[in-house]
């Protein structure tokens, strides 16, 4: 393989890691080499580069460990080539031989002066986990073997302790979307119950609001339902909440508020909000469509949108859509099945209405209110009717309670407000 071969976008095992230039080359050589190795085997040695020339070395031996021992960027890789199950990884233990290397976890390590156990700030949020700061080796010689690894199939941006199944209630409801004819797995969507499925179709999709009279954006022509079970993780269920901040997703990519922080927290958790609370959205003071609430259902690789997102993406940020029963594990805390839709033109049709007049009055709360239990009647018709919602609980006063307390420890009691008007005022009196 040639210098000029390696300028193609370069693969690192997991997204915002930082690498010095020759581990960078020595990544995407062995990418390369790895593509083309014959079958039944990966028969690479760790690399070296030396002034600008490539030389295979052992770690057994530590051949050429000497050679051009001043050039500043020739050193020795900290990276071993691995195939965990069909993947290819590399795992720290052939070391540099100018500054010390530290391993993070069983996964990654880097080589700096220094290394401070705990949270690295200068690392992105989302992969802030701490560092356990063990050396590697000393003087370039290897360090000792580490264990084998368990198989990496991803990387949990959470804390170990997101890892566990949570002791949350199973909640199983429904929800709905807004939907046109295409059919594909759903993941890294927002859906709603029915009175907020009716007000996006009212004023987002379907109503006068955009122009141009009554029209009917993205292709939209049904509303689906969608069976879903729930489960929340402990960290969440510890603040007193079963469902997070709803967030939102622009063609499958987060977009706020603060995605990375509360996958981060909380784990991939199903959030919610209700209209009423007017956080994040809708804003308006009176949507006319009282008991709306909107939810997020975060699937693989959520900081993307769907036409970027990577394997290598899909593999580290996994989302909380896992299959059979949710467990509450901060990657396992929903999934669904398609449980019917209806079709727009159904729904007009039962109410003896063309499609301009169902929509009518769109700031008439009596008149919503009409046309959600029009598509209530026609799914419990063909469906039956649907169980009690579990209630929207995610509460923005305890989610910011818990920030602060993350960051700065938890606050004392206040003191209480005793301030009595009766009392000022005989005082005044007197």
């Amino acid at each position: 393989a040639e210098v000029a071969e390696l300028r193609a976008p370069l693969r690192v095992l997991r997204p915002g890691l930082h690498l010095l230039p020759e581990e960078r080359l020595v990544w995407a050589l062995s990418q390369q080499l790895y593509a083309r190795r014959p079958s039944g085997g990966l028969p690479l040695d760790p690399l070296v580069l030396q002034g600008g020339r490539r030389r295979r070395t052992s770690p057994n031996t530590g051949a050429n460990a000497g050679a051009d021992a001043g050039a500043a960027a020739v050193t020795r890789t900290i990276w071993v080539l691995d195939v965990i199950q069909g993947q290819l990884h590399l795992q720290p233990g052939v070391l540099y031989s100018r500054p010390s290397c530290f391993a993070k976890d069983q996964v990654v390590a880097m080589c700096m002066p220094t290394c401070k156990v705990g949270i690295h700030s200068d690392e992105p949020p989302l992969y802030q986990t701490p560092w356990s700061c063990r050396k590697l080796g000393a003087g370039g010689a290897p360090g000792p073997t580490p264990p084998p690894p368990a198989p990496v199939l991803h990387h949990h941006p959470y804390p170990a302790a997101l890892e566990h199944p949570s002791n949350g209630k199973l909640h199983v409801f429904y929800l709905y979307r807004a939907q046109s004819e295409a059919n594909y797995p759903l993941a890294n969507i927002n859906a709603a119950n029915l009175i907020g499925t009716m007000w996006y179709l009212q004023n987002e999709i379907i109503s006068g609001a955009w122009g141009g009279g009554v029209k009917i954006r993205f292709g939209i022509t049904r509303i689906l339902r969608l069976r879903v079970q729930v489960r929340a993780t402990q960290a969440l269920l510890d603040k007193g909440m079963s469902f997070g901040v709803r967030v939102a997703f622009d063609s499958g990519k987060c977009t706020g508020p603060d995605c990375a922080y509360d996958w981060k927290t909380y784990g991939y958790n199903v959030g919610c909000n209700r209209f009423e609370d007017r956080y994040p959205f809708p804003t308006e003071a009176d949507t006319h469509y009282p008991g709306g609430v909107w939810y997020s259902l975060p699937g693989p690789c959520p900081s993307m949108a769907y036409t970027e997102a990577t394997a290598e993406c899909k593999r580290a940020d996994t989302g909380g859509n896992c299959p059979g029963t949710p467990t509450g594990a901060g990657d396992c805390t929903w999934n669904y099945v398609d449980a019917g839709d209806i079709k727009l033109t159904e729904l007009y049709q039962s109410v003896g209405k063309t499609q301009d007049q169902f929509w009518a009055n769109r700031k008439s709360d009596a008149a919503n209110m009409e046309k959600v239990k029009a598509a209530q009647a026609l799914f419990a018709k063909k469906y039956g009717p649907d169980p009690a919602l579990p209630p929207c609980d995610f509460n923005r006063v305890k989610a910011a309670q818990a920030l602060f307390a993350k960051k700065y420890g938890p606050d004392p009691a206040l003191p209480p407000c005793d301030f009595n008007r009766v009392k000022a005022a005989q005082a005044l009196f007197a």
